[in-house]
């Protein structure tokens, strides 16, 4: 018996000693990062090893947090992979990862791309607010080209929000000349809907090209310095403030083909002279504006597409709001401004009727006919179109040529109709006032945006008075904004006399060959 408990205890200490070694093989071969062919167990070492030009590439997930010296030029590839800087624990329940350290902090040059499209730099810091901390601080130059970058910090402290920001840009003075942390966001989704996912801090340059910045309930982008801001979505708040006249005019550039989907606010932190400046030149909003009037002229909208109707006093004075086929309000620059019109004048006292020579034979041409041998019997000539691009067989042909020939509507230039022309409240008005016979207003139009010098000004303080149209209040008639079938419709009622049909909306817009059709 002494001996069998002797063999037994020999074989469990041999089985035992086998698994401490394949356990111990096992973690020694978990690979986190490598360089070409070179793998490393941390991607802190691969950041350490790594030379200027080269790639870390993951290849699993880790719990670090690590730094990009100043001087270093590398990029880092999540492969699809994550790293994570927070609170996350490993097999052993045991934190791994520094609370008070961001997941990467970047003194150096650093371009994080995703290869396969699922990889991710995270905290989980689960509704932490003071506590929690940055998952990227950037303090050198930084592109994100793709991957998520995700937190879920931020809670109501004291009645405050408290957290820390998904990416902190900038904020730190360096001895250099300028100082500045530059963020160049070419892709990937940042995400952070209980706090500030880019915080671009002082001594911070911003710039989107691409990607999708998320906050839904604080700022998607809060913007202490200056951002430039062309491409990509952006879903939350963008908020741009100053506090300290040693950093200058904080600057908010909006344009290109960006999308913003939320507030775009501005505010002063103490008693500064420096103010936070917007521009907007181009891009597609669905914002609301939270501006106080005393930095409103700090706004300055140029162009873009907007889904409500931007403020009069943010409008750039010599840009033009105008309402699309789709119902959204279009910022246009004087240049743009007057090639839209080029492309959508219509008729009216803008232009002048012409004589047209119409090509149809006369009497004239039938007694030359007579000269002719009766015997050759010539075929008539096919009827001509008076208008280039209105066929004789277009079922609004005649009418076009009744409307036209009554001077109630006229050609966009020599020959062109624009039978798919789209109509304006102050082209609207002056085919009703050409059809009425073009009768002298007794007064002006009250309206700010109707100038006395204005094409359609006489025909809309008319239409004005006769109660045809009205005004969306005491100083706005927007005569440029477009006009649909069934507003046109209540128009044309009001002008004969009738009681129009109660206004349901979602018309499409009136073509000029649709009105056309409805008056003659």
């Amino acid at each position: 018996m002494g001996k069998f408990k002797k063999v037994t205890a020999t074989v469990l200490s041999a089985v035992m000693a086998l698994s401490v070694m394949s356990f111990t093989a096992f973690a020694e071969e978990r690979k986190v990062a490598k360089i070409g062919k070179t793998e490393y167990d941390t991607l802190a070492k691969a950041v350490e090893s790594a030379e200027d030009g080269d790639t870390i590439k993951l290849i699993s997930d880790t719990l670090e947090n690590i730094v990009i010296a100043e001087g270093q030029d590398i990029t880092i590839d999540l492969n699809g992979f994550t790293l994570s800087g927070g609170t996350d624990k490993d097999e052993d329940g045991q934190n791994t990862a520094n609370y008070n350290k961001p997941a990467i902090l970047n003194n150096g040059t650093l371009t994080i791309k995703d290869s396969d499209g699922d990889g991710m730099i995270k905290r989980d810091d689960d509704g932490v607010g003071s506590d929690s901390y940055y998952v990227i601080d950037n303090q050198g130059t930084m592109t994100i080209k793709g991957g998520t970058i995700y937190n879920n910090s931020g809670t109501i402290e004291n009645g405050r929000t408290s957290g820390s920001s998904l990416i902190r840009n900038g904020g730190v003075v360096k001895g250099n000349e300028q100082g500045y942390a530059v963020l160049n966001i070419e892709g990937g989704k940042l995400q952070q809907d209980n706090f500030i996912a880019i915080k671009n801090d002082d001594y911070g340059e911003l710039n989107m090209t691409g990607g999708t910045v998320i906050s839904k309930n604080e700022s998607a982008v809060q913007n202490w310095s200056q951002a430039d801001l062309t491409g990509g979505k952006i879903e939350g708040l963008i908020w741009t403030l100053v506090w300290e006249d040693d950093f200058g005019n904080s600057e908010t550039k909006l344009g290109g083909d960006i999308k913003v989907e939320g507030i775009i606010r501005t505010g002063i932190e103490g008693n500064v002279t420096t103010v936070p400046e917007v521009t907007v030149d181009g891009g597609k909003y669905d914002v609301e504006w939270d501006i106080s009037d005393e930095l409103s002229e700090y706004v300055n909208v140029i162009n873009g597409s907007f889904s409500q109707k931007v403020p009069e006093e943010l409008l750039d004075e010599d840009s033009h709001l105008v309402k699309d086929e789709d119902g959204n309000y279009v910022a246009m620059d004087e240049e743009t401004y007057e090639d839209y019109l080029d492309d959508n004048k219509s008729h009216g006292s803008r232009y002048e009727l012409e004589e047209k020579e119409n090509d149809r034979k006369d009497d004239d041409d039938e007694d030359k006919e007579e000269d002719k041998k009766p015997e050759e019997k010539p075929e008539e000539p096919e009827e001509e179109s008076i208008f280039s691009d209105v066929a004789i067989d277009d079922p609004n042909y005649d009418a076009i040529v009744k409307v036209f020939e009554k001077g109630w509507m006229v050609g966009v230039s020599d020959g062109v109709f624009a039978p798919n022309g789209t109509l304006t409240r102050g082209m609207a008005a002056t085919i009703l006032w050409n059809k009425a016979g073009k009768p002298e207003p007794v007064n002006a139009a009250p309206f700010l945006d109707v100038t006395a010098d204005a094409w359609y000004a006489k025909a809309v303080a008319w239409a004005y008075e006769q109660g045809i149209v009205l005004g969306y209040d005491a100083e706005t008639f927007g005569p440029n904004d477009f006009v649909t079938t069934e507003q046109f419709t209540i128009m044309l009622d009001k002008s004969e006399g009738k009681t129009p049909a109660p206004y349901a909306g979602g018309a499409p817009n009136a073509t000029r060959a649709w009105v056309a059709s409805e008056i003659a």
